[in-house]
């Protein structure tokens, strides 16, 4: 079995709305594809450009038990984080979801494990698997060097 999380093709606060919609619209077109293609099974991205246009972000999830966010570049900005818990809120509240699965670059997962606590409060797993950048944010932070 084959996992993807779906594409992030990224919406802008300052693009008409139909811009948006249309990169929402690639993301599932390429989902299905993927699903239909090679089988996999795509786990939706939660994107948006604003916590107003969210819905338009979970419009036809409402079938879905997994859904994933990203935490880069919201973390260590407190009006952009606050904005990811918003959202985080939302959707849970929204979808009757099982688990979350975060892509989080941070060295250690404490801080994403704080956004994301109204979900595990509700019984939502949360996911935070490693990755390539967390690693190397997690070496450097140990003193650790790439250099040999």
């Amino acid at each position: 079995m084959k996992f993807f999380i779906s594409p992030d093709t990224s919406q802008f606060g300052d693009v008409d709305d139909i811009e948006n919609h249309y990169r929402i619209k690639k993301t599932r077109v390429i989902s299905i594809w993927l699903a239909m293609e090679l089988g996999a099974v795509v786990i939706p991205h939660i994107t948006f450009p604003t916590i107003d246009s969210i819905d338009f972000s979970l419009d036809g999830l409402d079938d879905c038990s997994v859904v994933a966010f990203s935490t880069k570049g919201y973390v260590n900005d407190p009006i952009e984080r606050a904005i990811l818990e918003k959202s985080v809120r939302y959707t849970v509240d929204k979808l009757n979801l099982k688990a979350i699965v975060v892509y989080d670059v941070c060295a250690r997962n404490d801080k994403a494990f704080e956004i994301f606590r109204y979900a595990t409060d509700r019984g939502i797993e949360v996911v935070i698997p490693n990755n390539m950048l967390k690693e190397r944010n997690a070496n450097k932070k140990r003193g650790d060097s790439d250099e040999r």
